[in-house]
């Protein structure tokens, strides 16, 4: 079985990070919540979506991502160094 990590060490492009994992409980969301602050990266990395390229990671980026508890998915989302 192949296995992703939330920490993303595995990750040679990123040089300098942070991370933080915190586990949330309420109405409206059950399960663990991570933060990954992107200080420096070897080069920026880009991707295709719908025809446009989008740079996805980059030096002060942050990538969240939500693990909803008894769910087979997750949830990323990707802010710029300008937190958009």
């Amino acid at each position: 079985m192949k296995r992703k990590y939330a920490d993303r060490l595995d990750w040679h492009r990123v040089l300098d990070r942070n991370f933080v994992c915190k586990y949330f409980r309420d109405n409206e969301f059950k399960g663990y919540a991570t933060l990954i602050t992107i200080h420096q990266v070897k080069e920026p990395l880009t991707t295709v979506i719908n025809g446009e390229e989008v740079l996805i990671v980059d030096d002060g980026y942050y990538w969240m991502q939500h693990f909803p508890l008894m769910s087979n998915y997750c949830v990323t989302t990707m802010f710029n160094n300008k937190k958009r």
